[in-house]
């Protein structure tokens, strides 16, 4: 625990510093400032800032899970499609450009670009024709790949917030880890 960082964060009135090693309450010597803080509201706001940057830290790695592609079968078998913002707008671009109209009732085809996995392995980005249907289904698995990083991260989050018993061991032990299962790439 960095009580100096703690003390700064949650008591910026509170003047001290650390002696020995600086990490229990002991090791501070008040220099001055109020209301000097009791080892237990020090306790409290270190448990409280590790919280809150695990959770940016979760945060984090649920916002890189979520660009770095997802898997669709729209074209019959596994293809990986890019999904950083621009990319999202790009599939969705590409959903409406095929959709039926009174004009067009069968909808139309566009090209979108795509990366094929074979054998587990990622291959190189091609663009392949879609149809409306198939785009449809790349929209709907990228919705549903989104919905599924964003709600475990909320879970996470509301674990966090509302398990009062953790550890300092216990929130460094909760990671992210994610990617996508069997993909080489």
């Amino acid at each position: 625990m960095d009580l100096m960082t703690v003390l700064a964060k949650n008591f910026p009135n509170v003047i001290a510093h650390v002696t020995g090693a600086g990490a229990s309450y002991t090791d501070l010597v008040w220099e001055g400032g109020s209301p000097l803080p009791t080892e237990e509201q020090l306790l409290e706001a270190h448990v409280k800032d590790h919280k809150e940057n695990k959770i940016l830290e979760l945060s984090n790695a649920c916002a890189q899970d979520i660009i770095s592609g997802f898997i669709s079968t729209a074209l019959g078998t596994e293809h990986m499609y890019d999904s950083d913002a621009v990319d999202q707008l790009n599939i969705v671009g590409s959903y409406v450009a095929t959709t039926p109209d009174a004009n067009n009732p069968q909808g139309s085809q566009t090209y979108h670009a795509t990366r094929p996995i074979i054998n587990g392995v990622l291959q190189m980005k091609e663009y392949k024709l879609h149809d409306n249907v198939q785009m449809k289904k790349v929209v709907l698995d990228g919705v549903a790949f989104k919905l599924a990083k964003l709600t475990r991260f909320n879970t996470m989050r509301n674990d966090l917030l509302t398990n009062t018993e953790r550890t300092d061991a216990q929130i460094d032990a909760i990671t992210w880890k994610d990617g996508i299962p069997g993909v080489v790439v």
